[in-house]
This record gives C-alpha cells, structure tokens and sequence, in this order.
C-alpha cells in the first residue's frame, strides 16, 4: 500500500483514490480526490472540515484487484470559520429616504454546511440591528453612510463577517437614476 502523511500541508500518494474521515473513527468519510493517475495528491488542511479523530484512507487499483489502507493513527484538523458572501447590495450603492434596500447574502461552513437563517445577522454601523436571514429588505435607515455587515455564527459559535457600505442621502444629485432616450 502507498504512504500517506499530513502537516500543515500534507501528501498523499496513491494510484487511484484518497480518502479522508472527518471524524468518529472512519463513519464519516469525505473524498479528497478520485480517479488520480499521478502518484502523489497534495492535501490542503486549511480547506478540509475541522475533525478531532481524523484519518486517511487510501484505495488503490489496477482494475483488477482494489486494496485499501488507513492511517494507523488519527489526527486533528481544526474547526474552520464560516465564509460569509453579501451579493446585495453592492458596495458603495445609494439610496434615498424610505426606499427598500434589498440584503441579501449566504454563508457556507465547512463543518455545518450551507448556515441556516438564524445563523446570518445583518447590522447597520448607524442604524444598529437590522435582522436575521439570507434576505431582508429594510426601508428604514436613516440618512448617511452605513457600514452594512453580515455576520454568519457556525454551531461551534465560530463567526465570520462581511461588509457593505450603503449611503442613503435624501439629495437628488446624489442619486443615479438610468437615462432613457426617446427616438
């Protein structure tokens, strides 16, 4: 059987498939990489799911014959923060006074998966709380430039956040508005 081993960055090499448990001895196993014809794959911890009973499994064949080895001991991954994304609205937009400003955004960890609604906090730096949730429309902040966050808070309590700066300013100059010509 090939050799595997992991630091910060490890190697593992193989002949056809990788294989890593995230945790519980060997229940939950998570593919690495798969139908590799080189003999060595580069193994990333930092982008694999946090894990205090890790292990690599290595499954290797010819076609014919298939034989798999784990590793003899385990290892720990660290629990990794969330990756938050605000996709609404866009950096440095305007608004005026009263007008609904659409927030919407996601958050994706490693251990939980896609986070839920309650996990996702939307603030404003000059309106304080704004409420919960991938989307959320508020029509009431007030007049200056907001620094809008999403915070996203994984099941271990790990939080990660991203920003948006939104200005609502009650002058029309202000505003852009599209220009439409008539023929």
């Amino acid at each position: 059987m090939r050799s595997a081993a992991l630091g910060v960055v490890g190697v593992v090499t193989v002949s056809d498939q990788a294989r890593i448990d995230r945790q519980d001895g060997g229940a939950h196993w998570q593919t690495i990489g798969s139908g590799i014809t080189t003999t060595r794959l580069l193994v990333d911890g930092a982008r694999l799911a946090g894990a205090t009973l890790a292990k690599f499994r290595i499954i290797a064949t010819d076609g014919v014959n298939t034989g798999r080895d784990d590793s003899d001991g385990t290892f720990a991954l660290s629990d990794k923060t969330p990756l938050v994304s605000v996709t609404s609205p866009g950096d440095g937009a305007t608004y005026l006074p009263g007008q609904s400003v659409a927030l919407v955004g996601s958050a994706l960890d490693l251990e939980d998966g896609t986070l839920p609604d309650a996990a996702l906090a939307w603030t404003s730096s000059l309106s304080g709380t704004l409420g919960t949730g991938h989307l959320l429309h508020v029509t009431d902040l007030v007049t200056g430039t907001h620094v809008i966050t999403l915070t996203a808070t994984d099941s271990t309590g790990h939080a990660a956040t991203a920003v948006r700066r939104v200005r609502i300013s009650a002058l029309w100059r202000d505003v852009y508005l599209p220009i439409v010509l008539k023929h």
